[in-house]
């Protein structure tokens, strides 16, 4: 009974250990890149800085400000 117990335990922080490195290693990268667009945006309107007429909606909500 003990030993089985124990191989349960063993198991789940086999399964814990790679659920977290399948996390980590989504995840990580995702917030590289949103840290690349937070540094692009110069103006803190949270909106990506681009060329005049190059997005219909970035224009719609750039009218407003």
């Amino acid at each position: 009974m003990c030993t089985l117990f124990i191989q349960i335990q063993i198991n789940f922080i086999r399964f814990f250990i790679l659920s977290t490195t399948s996390i980590i290693d989504f995840v990580i990268p995702k917030m590289k890149v949103i840290n690349y667009l937070i540094s692009r945006d110069m103006d803190n309107d949270d909106l990506l800085e681009q060329d005049h007429d190059e997005n219909w909606m970035d224009n719609v909500v750039r009218t407003e400000k």
